[in-house]
């Protein structure tokens, strides 16, 4: 699993997919389900991800989700900046962010 620094994109679920878009190119067409009724995804490539071809440097992401920053064990110490205000009130990020599962 990676979780993405969201720096910018605000917390709504729409913005995030929206921002971060460019890392949802090798998502599979299950990768994203539907929130509220519809896609929120509807940024550089339409309303689903284009399907690229097999390459040895992509990597399928098999599930793409927005979901609350955790404060993971290590995380003041290793990227306090990144944390939202909500776990570190120096922080710059927001409490949402994107989520990709792939394989290793």
């Amino acid at each position: 699993m990676k979780m993405m620094w969201n720096i910018g994109a605000g917390s709504s679920s729409d913005a995030i997919l929206r921002s971060m878009s460019m890392e949802l190119v090798p998502a599979c067409p299950q990768a994203l389900t539907e929130e509220q009724g519809e896609f929120a995804l509807d940024g550089h490539f339409g309303r689903v991800p284009k399907r690229l071809t097999a390459h040895p440097n992509v990597i399928t992401v098999y599930r793409a989700f927005t979901a609350e920053v955790p404060l993971l064990p290590g995380a003041q110490e290793e990227y306090p900046d990144v944390l939202p205000a909500r776990l570190n009130p120096l922080g710059l990020g927001s409490n949402r962010t994107l989520f990709l599962v792939m394989k290793k």
